[in-house]
């Protein structure tokens, strides 16, 4: 509908000379439609909705550190004394022969009253050291039975009662020194009574090897060698405990003697074993003796001079 045709049938109905009271529903009508129209020309005239696009998620970088050069050089850390593995020292080890300190596996005390060194056989016999008086009189009974045979190779009747009296078993809380273990004369008895080598080991003096002096050496000898250790600065008797097929000091020189033709073989079960320990005790002192070549001499000029001996 034109603009004119509106003005007129408002002019009209204005009047209310044509359509009476029908004016007003056109009237209505007509503000229906415009208020449509506008409605219309409105949504027209707006923009589409700007599609929104879907969220992508971007993963945050992160942010790398740059080390410092302090950071970059780290100087190796030198372990100190506690961070390196250090092996046990065996107790007494110093006391034994240096070449032998790698045969050794351990070195077990005794209780010292005077007994050590009984303490120490009984109980590498197996016995546990308190049993150290049966030691004595199983000593006792080997020396009295064959008291002519060992006055022999004691070589003095003297000290064959010297003996039988160190044996028999001191009564009071420690045995004097005259009732000590001495060797090489017990060391006999010892492998005697108990069928077994015997060996004195010690740093500071002569090692040897007792064998039987009249029974032959069986077939098999393992667990048939007990090692007995004279600690000579301490005076005392230890057990010693040393590797399978170590070196062995030679054979006694009173053994070699006496030995009847029944016992015989057993030095040679141990040739090469002896040979070890010749070998390596000869090098041992040389080295010796060329560290005493080097040390400087002692002055004996001065007033003080005696107090190196001290």
């Amino acid at each position: 509908m034109s603009q004119a045709g509106l003005n007129y049938i408002f002019h009209e109905a204005k009047r209310g000379e044509t359509f009476g009271g029908v004016a007003q529903s056109v009237v209505a009508l007509l503000l229906a439609h415009m208020v449509f129209r506008v409605l219309v020309l409105l949504l027209k005239s707006k923009p589409p909705p700007t599609p929104i696009a879907p969220k992508v998620s971007t993963p945050t970088p992160i942010a790398t550190k740059i080390p410092s050069i302090e950071e970059v050089h780290i100087a190796q850390k030198i372990p100190s004394i506690e961070d390196v593995h250090i092996a046990p020292k065996i107790p007494f080890n110093d006391e034994m022969p240096i070449f032998m300190h790698k045969y050794i596996d351990r070195i077990v005390n005794v209780v010292g009253d005077g007994n050590c060194g009984f303490r120490a056989v009984s109980a590498l016999l197996g016995k546990g050291e308190d049993d150290d008086k049966l030691v004595r009189h199983k000593l006792i009974e080997e020396l009295m039975n064959h008291k002519d045979s060992y006055t022999r190779v004691f070589g003095d009747e003297a000290i064959f009662e010297s003996v039988q009296k160190a044996l028999v078993p001191w009564l009071g809380a420690y045995a004097l020194t005259s009732k000590w273990m001495r060797f090489p004369e017990m060391g006999h008895l010892i492998a005697c009574a108990y069928d077994m080598v015997c060996i004195d080991l010690t740093q500071y003096g002569f090692s040897e090897t007792f064998f039987p002096l009249c029974a032959p050496p069986p077939k098999n000898l393992n667990n048939r060698i007990m090692y007995v250790g004279w600690l000579a600065k301490s005076k005392y008797f230890v057990q010693v405990y040393l590797k399978p097929g170590c070196p062995i000091p030679p054979t006694s020189a009173e053994w070699a003697l006496h030995h009847t033709k029944a016992a015989d073989m057993w030095p040679y079960r141990f040739v090469d074993r002896m040979h070890d320990f010749e070998r390596l005790n000869n090098i041992e002192k040389e080295s010796n003796a060329e560290k005493s070549r080097l040390e400087p001499p002692i002055d004996l000029t001065g007033e003080s001079s005696f107090d190196v001996f001290i």
